[in-house]
C-alpha cells in the first residue's frame, strides 16, 4: 500500500470572492477568506502521476479550516476528469464547520470508481455556499491518495499461498504421497 499526499501548484477564480486565493495551496498557516455568497475558486497541479493498473483505496481531500459563525456553509469538490462531485460542511454534516482552525477530512473514495487516470487529472474547489455574514477560512486543500500497485499485490497473494502451506503442511504432504500412489497404481507401476 502506498499512500502519497499531494498540494495543488495553481489556482484560478471561477466566481469572485475568496481573498488571497494562492494562501490555500500549502498547509503554512496561511488562510484564504471566503467573503461573497457563491465564491468558488479553482485549484489544480496536483502532480499525481500514478502507474496505469494500480488500485484506488481511498482518495480524501485534507484541509485545516474554519468559519466565523457555525450559519457558513462551504462546499469542498473533486474533480475526477469527468465530473464534480462535492461535500458539504455545515453545522448538521460530519465534520461540521468548525469555529476554530481545525484539520478535516472529506472522503471521496466512494463517489466514482477511482482510477489512475482520474487521480492524474484531479482538481479541487471551494465554494462559499452560505454566509451569516461572516467569513470561511481555508489554509490548504491537500488530496491524498492510498494505492497498491500491482507488485504489491503479488506479494500479498505470494504470502498468502506460503502462510497456506506453512500451515497445512503436514496434510499437503499426505495428500501429495497419495496422488503418487494413485498414479502409480493407474500407471502399473505399483
Amino acid at each position: 500500500m502506498v499512500i502519497v499526499a499531494k498540494d495543488p501548484t495553481k489556482t484560478e477564480t471561477i466566481v469572485a470572492g475568496w481573498e488571497n486565493p494562492s494562501n490555500a495551496l500549502s498547509k503554512d498557516g496561511l488562510y484564504t477568506r471566503g467573503y461573497a455568497l457563491h465564491a468558488e475558486q479553482e485549484y489544480s497541479g496536483y502532480g499525481f502521476d500514478l502507474p496505469f493498473g494500480v488500485k484506488i483505496n481511498k482518495v480524501v481531500v485534507k484541509s485545516q479550516l474554519y468559519a466565523t459563525s457555525s450559519d457558513d456553509i462551504l462546499v469542498v469538490k473533486i474533480w475526477d476528469g469527468l465530473a464534480w462531485y462535492e461535500k458539504r460542511i455545515d453545522k448538521y454534516t460530519t465534520p461540521s464547520i468548525p469555529l476554530t482552525p481545525t484539520d478535516i477530512s472529506l472522503d471521496f473514495t466512494n463517489v466514482t470508481n477511482w482510477t489512475a487516470g482520474k487521480v492524474n487529472n484531479i482538481r479541487t474547489r471551494i465554494y462559499y455556499a452560505y454566509y451569516a455574514p461572516a467569513s470561511v477560512y481555508v489554509d490548504n486543500l491537500t488530496v491524498e491518495v492510498d494505492y497498491t500497485t500491482t507488485e504489491e499485490k503479488e506479494e500479498a497473494i505470494q504470502e498468502t499461498v506460503a502462510q497456506f502451506i506453512k500451515a497445512y503442511w503436514k496434510e499437503l504432504s499426505v495428500l501429495a504421497v497419495i496422488i503418487a500412489i494413485v498414479i502409480a497404481i493407474i500407471l502399473g507401476v505399483w
